[in-house]
């Protein structure tokens, strides 16, 4: 199994070495969410499926994962449990948007070092973050903002 932590290494390499210009900084911004974004996702995983009782969002989750819409996904259980680190997610996602897709923009090292520090923040709380996922998934409130969430994701 593919161990995301290995994009946000290479982003390292990419942004301390400066590695091939304007694409060497343009692949750091990628490598940078994607990684944190995958590590997310799987752990977010995870947590979804030890939950025994909740098997409706199981399966909606199962419907969802591995589909475009589970980026907002993502980034709106983050910014429920914690705004501050969901906000980190939707930022660096959006300079990803810009790093892979807007060629008329330049992407330099200051904004490639910019999205590794955002990374690697969440990463550094990623615990704390997945405790309090953890936490609020048990809410009966958090648990129907879920499926009302996943259910609007999956249409």
């Amino acid at each position: 199994m593919f161990d995301p932590n290995q994009f946000v290494m290479l982003a390292n390499d990419f942004v301390n070495k400066k590695i091939y210009n304007e694409a060497g900084a343009r692949t750091a911004v990628s490598r940078s969410y994607y990684g944190v974004f995958l590590i997310l996702r799987d752990k977010i995983d995870s947590l979804i499926n030890r939950t025994p009782s909740y098997q409706g969002v199981k399966n909606l989750w199962a419907d969802i994962k591995n589909k475009p819409i589970i980026h907002k996904v993502i980034i709106d259980i983050l910014q429920r449990t914690n705004f501050v680190v969901g906000q980190e997610l939707f930022s660096l996602r959006l300079m990803r948007n810009e790093s892979d897709y807007h060629t008329d923009k330049v992407i330099d090292w200051v904004i490639a070092k910019d999205a590794l520090k955002k990374a690697e923040m969440i990463l550094q709380d990623l615990n704390n973050i997945l405790s309090q996922i953890s936490i609020k998934i048990k809410s009966p409130t958090f648990f129907n903002e879920l499926i009302d969430l996943l259910n609007k994701a999956k249409k």
